[in-house]
Formats: C-alpha cells, sequence, structure tokens
C-alpha cells in the first residue's frame, strides 16, 4: 500500500524468489539436524516431526501476521513492528539450533 501498483507484480516475483533461496537455506540446516539426531537409523521419523513442527510454525506464524494485519490496520505502525518480529525469529532459530553447531 506504501508503493505504487506498477510495483506490485516486480516486487512479488523478487520475494518470491527470495522464499526459494530461504527454503534452500533451510533445507541444509534441516539436514545437519537430521544428521544428529539420526542415531538409531530413525531418519524417517525424525523428517515427518521436524516437518510438523516446521509446518505448525509457519501456521502460527500466519496466524499472527493476520492478527497484527487485524488489529493494527495503519500500515506505517506495521512497518515498525517487522524489524522486531525479524530480530525475534533470527534469536529464536539461533537459540534453537544452537547445541547442533560443530
Amino acid at each position: 500500500p506504501l508503493l505504487p501498483i506498477e510495483i506490485f507484480i516486480p516486487l512479488a516475483g523478487i520475494s518470491g524468489m527470495g522464499k526459494n533461496i530461504s527454503f534452500t537455506g533451510m533445507g541444509a540446516v534441516n539436514t545437519k539436524v537430521i544428521q544428529i539426531l539420526s542415531m538409531d537409523n530413525n531418519l524417517g521419523e525424525i523428517y515427518s516431526k521436524l516437518s510438523l513442527i516446521n509446518t505448525l510454525g509457519s501456521t502460527f506464524g500466519m496466524g499472527i501476521g493476520l492478527i497484527i494485519a487485524a488489529m493494527i490496520p495503519d500500515h506505517t505502525t506495521r512497518l515498525c513492528i517487522i524489524p522486531l518480529l525479524s530480530i525475534i525469529r533470527i534469536y529464536t532459530y539461533k537459540k534453537s539450533i544452537s547445541n547442533l553447531l560443530l
């Protein structure tokens, strides 16, 4: 809403590419997590649990985003919240994998 309508499609394309690149990075991290956790040849079980946690986290995050959009209709105020949420996400992600790093 802050930018002209003409740049919506290019911006959506760029964000889609960024999302795909981030999934590549997530796959590398998931592989390392599965490698460390699969001691008893239980690769399928660990992968399914990891996929479930990722799906739940994504769904929960989408719900939070919808709540924020509904409760804070002002776009500039929401733009101030996004960096804070990003910092929280990065911190919790690093905390969750801190014991798995080499």
